[in-house]
């Protein structure tokens, strides 16, 4: 992104790394939109809209606004009503960077970005995308209780794009990794 460097960059006209990272994340995000026409800053970047159990983490989490730069653009674009992000995360854990979205059912969608080629290549094809898992009742949390599981992997260049989904049905996940860029 040429617009983003030399003598007319946003660091020389004095904004620091969390501007930039705003303008990034909102071009991104509205770049999609054009592409896509369904996603906005408030599917991607708004809160959830409850608190949900979750499993820790070993990194530190970052504001929304640098999600989708962390995540180097591969976030979904596409998720059922409802959805809202509860955290993201930047390296750490193994990974380059992290997110999960919930609904107020805390149905989740956790994604990660791994370094090297840690994608499987057998299972289901869905696009670019394979599928690791399907079963119902695989993956739940102490609010939603047992659920269908799914999970899903891509190979991008920067790495590993997985994804796993509590609580979803299988039409609902192949839409949202469709959603994403890889």
């Amino acid at each position: 992104m040429t617009w983003l460097t030399g003598p007319t960059s946003l660091g020389s006209l004095g904004y620091d790394r969390s501007v930039k990272s705003v303008v990034l994340s909102l071009f991104v995000v509205l770049s999609l939109s054009a592409c896509t026409g369904s996603p906005t800053v408030e599917t991607v970047l708004s809160p959830a809209p409850t608190e949900c159990p979750g499993g820790i983490v070993r990194a530190d989490n970052i504001p929304a606004s640098e999600l989708v730069e962390q995540m180097r653009g591969h976030v979904p674009a596409e998720f059922p009503t409802g959805f809202g992000l509860v955290a993201a995360w930047q390296e750490g854990d193994g990974m380059e960077g992290a997110a999960v979205w919930a609904d107020e059912m805390c149905r989740e969608v956790f994604i990660g970005l791994w370094p090297g080629d840690t994608s499987p290549r057998v299972g289901t094809k869905v696009g670019d995308w394979v599928v690791t898992a399907g079963e119902p009742g695989g993956c739940g949390n102490a609010v939603l209780g047992p659920a269908r599981c799914l999970e899903y992997h891509a190979r991008v260049d920067e790495g590993t794009v997985g994804l796993r989904m509590m609580g979803m049905d299988r039409v609902e996940g192949d839409v949202i990794v469709l959603s994403i860029p890889t």
